[in-house]
């Protein structure tokens, strides 16, 4: 390797003396510059040969330059040019990534920085080094003045690349399959924020892909203070999202749990016990589905109890736990209960909120449970049956309020045709108080021919050409998780590989699209095949992907002019997308870290927007615990990750 010093000065003189250049420039250089505001910066940059032209890579680290107190670092590419005895660098930066908006920033992003910006270099020879000079607008590209000096020729691989791959999420439509989605949906394609889409080859083609993008992990394991902005130009936003990334990429796996661990119980938990959210001001408020989520969460603690022993996640199991109790027993009726519980704060005129009685004054429950705040229920029950011991209080009061439930809710006795609410509140109740007639009650239903079929075929969630119940995907696998579940506590193992057959199909179905919890649970309590078209390591890279603490950005691709929207409409059984625009969504499910998500990111759609996406509202990270904690319960993450 040739280094800087006499030798490079003299193997560079030699190049830039080359009458007819042809690959002369070629070789990896050392880089020093400076820049206006930023100050000086140093790294390597990279011409490599084509036939026509070099590849061009540069990658750079401010020596004293910093954002919020970390360290920054950007990569360009581009192409370059011999041009007499210099070389003409052409260089594409993107005015935005993902992100149109920050709490706390006050760029925003809009229509005109959809399309990217050109910028030139010139690159001479002076002396011992190139001299490179940049011409573009703004301050980045004024009196810039940075130094090549040559170590050596290119190795094998560039000196940096990106590594994104698009995954193809269903096969290709057949020719009378588009005719027949695209004449269904004709009155969609018409619709005026839709029909700029039309044409373009990506649209009609009707392939949704999910990106792949691993680029800079090993960095960002190696160094998870460091911003790293890439082909972008740098400015506020562009370093929010590179925290997004870095918070994602940069801890493993068990540092997030520990921070998600310790994020929810200080910041997120009503005093009631219930999953709440913080409102922009920093308040506490409670979320309308706090019994799904503090189901979910009552269990993620569950998991993390049998895994590490860990007093704290018993503790708030139990917390958790008895919040759901209260949501059963605070309206004063077994046929119905609550979506969530808080703290007392005061009814306005015709709110949906009402006050607790007797041993629940100074507490409010939320009207209107549903289907979905069931599962949550199911969920707690079960966190309850195999996280506690015999005798524990809670199991014996969860169960009665539960059977009390479950004998009277229509919410639970009628549900789409098929008595899952039932079976799986029957099988609960059975593991709380013992044997009796819940648990018959259980074994008949869970036995159903066609219930063993439903689960084994199509439970699970569907998902054709692109098109999903998102939300109802995660209830559905949260059912087969229960359900197999209960099968191995009561020795049903007809049912338990039922629902393993169903659990392994729908993590085929589904878990490229993001639905982590799929492609885990089929690893971990179904046997997922090890060489399928879904593995588990699938559903370890979602996890890396995922920021902890979430990210507060506004996600808008569809500002981006390469970014296309689908064919179809998010939902089209509701046949609300002539009158509502976010039913038109992009065709290419991002990174996590380059979306904002909701309170669950396994029950959002996976697909971008139309318009800004985002809320200054903070969410917690309990959907990761659920997810990491079923991992590591079932051996599919290692604890080193």
């Amino acid at each position: 390797m040739i280094r800087s010093g006499p030798a490079a000065a003299f193997v560079l003189a030699a190049f830039c003396a080359a009458p007819a250049l042809g690959q002369g420039l070629a070789g990896v250089y050392r880089v020093d510059g400076s820049e206006p505001g930023r100050g000086a910066y140093r790294g390597r940059a990279e011409l490599r040969w084509t036939g026509s032209g070099y590849a061009f890579v540069r990658e750079v680290e401010y020596a004293s330059y910093r954002y919020r107190g970390r360290p920054v670092s950007t990569v360009w590419r581009g192409v370059a040019r011999d041009r007499g005895s210099g070389a003409l660098l052409e260089i594409e930066l993107d005015r935005m990534g993902w992100a149109s908006a920050a709490p706390g920033i006050s760029l925003r992003r809009g229509p005109a920085d959809a399309r990217p910006l050109r910028v030139v270099g010139d690159l001479r020879p002076q002396g011992a080094v190139l001299r490179v000079s940049y011409r573009g607008p703004g301050a980045p590209f004024v009196d810039r003045a940075e130094d090549w000096r040559l170590l050596g020729a290119p190795g094998p691989r560039p000196i940096w690349s990106p590594d994104r791959r698009l995954v193809p999420l269903h096969r290709v439509p057949t020719p009378l399959e588009k005719r027949l989605l695209f004449l269904l949906f004709r009155s969609f394609h018409d619709l005026p924020w839709v029909r700029p889409y039309v044409a373009r080859p990506e649209f009609r083609a009707a392939v949704h892909y999910a990106l792949e993008d691993r680029t800079d992990f090993a960095l960002h394991r190696r160094r998870p203070d460091l911003l790293r902005v890439e082909g972008r130009i740098l400015d506020d936003l562009a370093l929010e999202e590179a925290a997004v990334k870095a918070a994602a990429f940069g801890p493993t796996l068990l540092e997030k749990a520990r921070r998600a661990d310790a994020e929810v119980p200080a910041r997120f938990l009503d005093p009631s016990g219930a999953l709440a959210v913080r409102d922009a001001a920093g308040g506490l408020q409670a979320d309308g589905d706090g019994a799904l989520w503090t189901g979910a969460y009552a269990y993620a603690q569950r998991l993390r109890w049998q895994v590490t022993g860990d007093l704290a996640a018993r503790d708030l199991l139990e917390r958790a736990a008895g919040s759901l109790r209260v949501c059963m027993e605070i309206t004063g009726r077994s046929d119905t209960f609550a979506r969530t519980v808080r703290t007392a704060r005061g009814l306005p005129l015709g709110s949906l909120w009402a006050a607790g009685q007797g041993p629940y004054a100074g507490l409010e429950w939320l009207r209107g449970g549903n289907n979905d705040m069931f599962s949550g229920i199911v969920l707690g029950g079960l966190a309850v049956a195999e996280g506690l011991p015999a005798g524990h209080p809670l199991r014996t009061n969860y169960g009665r309020s539960m059977r009390d439930l479950v004998a009277s809710s229509p919410v639970v006795r009628r549900h789409r045709g098929l008595a899952v609410n039932e079976l799986m509140g029957s099988g609960v109740v059975s593991l709380l108080l013992g044997p009796g007639p819940e648990r018959q009650r259980y074994e008949q239903l869970a036995r159903n021919p066609f219930q063993l079929i439903y689960n084994a075929a199509v439970e699970g969630g569907l998902f054709y050409q692109g098109i999903a119940d998102w939300s109802g995907t995660h209830l559905a696998v949260v059912s087969l998780i229960v359900q197999l579940r209960l099968a191995e506590h009561h020795g049903q193992n007809l049912v338990r590989r039922a629902n393993q057959l169903g659990l392994r199909r729908a993590a085929r179905r589904l878990g490229r699209a993001r639905r982590t919890l799929h492609i885990l649970a089929a690893a971990g309590l179904a046997g997922l095949p090890a060489g399928g078209p879904v593995r588990a390591e699938d559903a370890i890279w979602d996890l890396r992907e995922l920021p902890v603490p979430r990210s507060r950005l506004t996600e808008h691709h569809l500002l981006r002019a390469d970014v296309s929207l689908g064919p179809y409409p998010v939902l089209p059984w509701k046949f609300d997308w002539r009158t509502s625009r976010n039913r038109a969504s992009g065709l290419v499910v991002p990174p996590l870290f380059e979306t904002f998500s909701w309170n669950y990111v396994w029950k959002d759609s996976p697909f971008p927007q139309i318009d800004a996406f985002g809320t200054s509202w903070e969410y917690n990270s309990a959907d990761y615990l659920f997810a990491y904690w079923l991992g590591r319960a079932t051996g599919v993450i290692d604890p080193t990750d």
